[in-house]
């Protein structure tokens, strides 16, 4: 919590009976912390509940946003160059689509080497590609270095499609 606010945490007490911790109404909104905690050879849980009213305060510095800006702060320029080392060596996955198309599984299985399958796109049409299972961007089909290639046409921005 040392990012959203200062706090100074106290136990005051245990109670092992829950109709004796009642705090506040069955009604209100908590959120519910449970730890699966092991102290030597006894295991059990242990729940933390915290009111809706003691977090409403400090409900705007709870966006993920502002954690990330604040811990951002602290990163060493080792560690940020690290990390942007692995990301730019790091592999995403890929595709292009050229075309789809509908055959019958009868089709599917008379299929022979040199069969032809025709696509719903144009050769020359605006084809999309995906990183991961996002569209960003369209390209269109070619040959480089005698290979099958894509050559990117347009960039998809957020929001766009």
């Amino acid at each position: 919590w040392e990012n959203v606010i200062e706090t100074r945490p106290r136990l005051e007490r245990i109670e092992t009976n829950a109709q004796f911790a009642q705090i506040m109404s069955p009604n209100e909104m908590i959120a519910l912390v449970t730890l699966s905690t092991r102290v030597g050879e006894v295991e059990g849980f242990m729940n933390i509940c915290i009111p809706h009213m003691v977090v409403e305060p400090v409900m705007s510095k709870l966006s993920t946003r502002l954690w990330f800006s604040m811990i951002e702060k602290g990163v060493s320029p080792e560690s940020k160059k690290a990390l942007q080392y692995n990301v730019e060596d790091m592999e995403v996955p890929l595709r292009a689509l050229l075309g789809q198309t509908l055959v019958s599984v009868n089709d599917f299985l008379q299929l022979q080497m040199g069969d032809v399958i025709p696509l719903d796109t144009n050769v020359d049409g605006k084809h999309p590609v995906l990183v991961g299972d996002i569209m960003k961007f369209y390209a269109k089909p070619g040959v480089k270095n005698k290979k099958i290639a894509i050559k990117i046409t347009d960039v998809i921005r957020e929001g766009e499609e």
